[in-house]
């Protein structure tokens, strides 16, 4: 078996020959271990050895990291987790026992332990001792679960999901605990996921109940939107839009408050002349407006809403059958549905609209309804 390279370090290369390690320099053989290798994980950085004094391990550079007989065996390894200050961490036994070493050789975590799962997306480790379990994080900082959670996920270093423990019947509900153990939310819902927008974390989670509905809560466990609805999605506004059911749908903020009601068969976000809000279709294919802050500045009375039309006052182009018309909030008819399109003009510092008939015929009307021929004017916004 042909010596295997582990590494150049100065003038002396160190090879794994036939399991022992050998330090070559200036082509003569200098150094050779009274222990045999092997492999860990496949890294060819550390490797367990073992000599009369029991198990130790080395790293490729021919330096003991871990004494030999320190440890029973070594269990694996974790890379470029940077737990505790340590990039790498080695699971060790000792009598029976797990524990943590760093790659500097330090202990980390005393082999005192039933079992060590490591949550590599906060840093954190899940220690149990019998019916006692432990979050440990790499700051030192410890929790109590004891035997009243499993842990299932963890959403930050301070929020985790959790559920009763095995054999409970409660064991497929699941709740959130925050970082001191304390309870944010009990273990009541069949579901619990978190809210990403674009990559980035809301603060918010979806709940589900054993009914198939779905709610929202925030990371202190507040109540947003209750378990009621069928579907619900995030808009990046900071809005939820919830789903009765197939043809009833809403809107919420994300303090909670109800902005549109669910009843609407369609909701679109809208901003027409510096007006935000939200255009709304009811079951009988008529269109209104709600503002961000739920005020409902147009009753349902169109078929559909084109525009805000600040020229006339707080005022809305409407469509029907194809023909546009200006209706106010309250749903009066300021002009008739007959023209082809309405656009703002300002002229002379008054307002107007500039309309085309079914004829293709260009006008200009106030407020009033009167038709003008103008010249040339200034579009207004």
């Amino acid at each position: 078996m042909e010596k295997v390279f582990l590494g150049r370090f100065g003038n002396r290369c160190i090879y794994n020959d036939c399991g022992f390690l050998v330090v070559i320099e200036d082509g003569e053989v200098v150094e050779r271990s009274d222990y045999q290798l092997e492999d860990l994980g496949g890294s060819h950085d550390y490797y367990t050895a073992k000599n009369d004094d029991g198990f130790g391990m080395v790293k490729n550079d021919g330096t003991v990291l871990i004494d030999f007989g320190k440890y029973d065996f070594f269990l694996s390894i974790q890379f470029d987790v940077k737990f505790m200050g340590c990039k790498d961490i080695i699971k060790v036994a000792k009598n029976g026992k797990m524990g943590l070493v760093g790659d500097n050789g330090q202990e980390l975590i005393p082999p005192i332990y039933d079992d060590i799962r490591f949550v590599a997306s906060v840093a954190m480790v899940k220690v149990r001792n019998g019916e006692k379990v432990n979050l440990i994080f790499s700051d030192g900082k410890s929790i109590e679960l004891w035997d009243n959670y499993d842990l299932i996920e963890s959403f930050d270093k301070d929020l985790f999901k959790v559920s009763p423990p095995v054999g409970n019947d409660y064991c497929h509900y699941f709740g959130l605990i925050n970082s001191y153990g304390d309870e944010v939310l009990p273990c009541v819902y069949t579901s619990i996921e978190e809210i990403e927008c674009n990559g980035e974390k809301t603060g918010f989670f979806l709940v589900g109940n054993s009914d198939l509905l779905f709610g929202v809560i925030d990371e202190h466990g507040n109540v947003i939107v209750p378990e009621r609805f069928k579907h619900i999605s995030y808009w990046p506004e900071g809005y939820f839009r919830v789903e009765y059911s197939d043809n009833e749908c809403g809107i919420y903020d994300v303090k909670g408050n109800v902005i549109v009601p669910h009843f609407y068969k369609f909701i679109i976000k809208s901003n027409h002349d510096g007006l935000d809000g939200f255009l709304v279709e009811t079951q009988d294919d008529l269109w209104g407006w709600y503002d961000i802050d739920g005020t409902k500045r147009m009753e349902p009375s169109s078929h559909y809403i084109y525009r805000h039309l600040r020229v006339f006052g707080d005022c809305f182009v409407t469509i029907e059958k194809d023909l546009c018309g200006v209706k106010s909030p309250d749903g009066k008819q300021i002009l008739k549905n007959k023209y082809l399109s309405i656009n703002p003009v300002v002229y002379e510092g008054k307002n107007y609209v500039e309309v085309e008939t079914r004829f293709h015929i260009k006008k200009y009307v106030d407020k009033e309804g009167q038709e003008y021929r103008l010249p040339k004017q200034t579009k207004g916004d």
